[in-house]
């Protein structure tokens, strides 16, 4: 697992203690919960990037990613955060949207982080 997706789940840990509950899915609640995500729920979709989260890089960009789609703020900030790693010029404005929207839904490190997106793009 990568540095940047480490230290972004420490931050939720210590933001929302009780959000990392997904580590103990069995393969039925996972596969309720991929159902409920990809049928809408923001909050199945961020458990399951969760889950994914300290074992797969490309599932909890997946996942980080419908639930971005979904409306979760967390999810939002995840993604953002994985697409501003990215090189590409594309990825880097979709960063830079997934962030305002995180940042509007008052999520602390995305204002943070939208700040310094938008000093370093000046």
């Amino acid at each position: 697992m990568s540095i940047r997706y480490s230290a972004l789940l420490c931050c939720l840990i210590a933001i929302f203690p009780g959000v990392l509950s997904a580590g103990e899915l069995s393969s039925a609640k996972k596969a309720e919960l991929e159902t409920a995500a990809l049928a809408g729920s923001p909050s199945a979709a961020r458990e399951v990037a969760l889950f994914h989260g300290t074992k797969n890089d490309k599932l909890f960009e997946f996942w980080s990613w419908i639930g971005a789609e979904n409306g979760d703020s967390i999810c939002q900030y995840n993604y953002a955060s994985i697409l501003q790693g990215k090189a590409d010029a594309y990825s880097r404005a979709r960063a830079i949207y997934w962030m305002k929207k995180a940042a509007a839904r008052k999520v602390k490190f995305a204002e943070e982080a939208l700040r310094k997106m938008n000093q370093s793009s000046s």
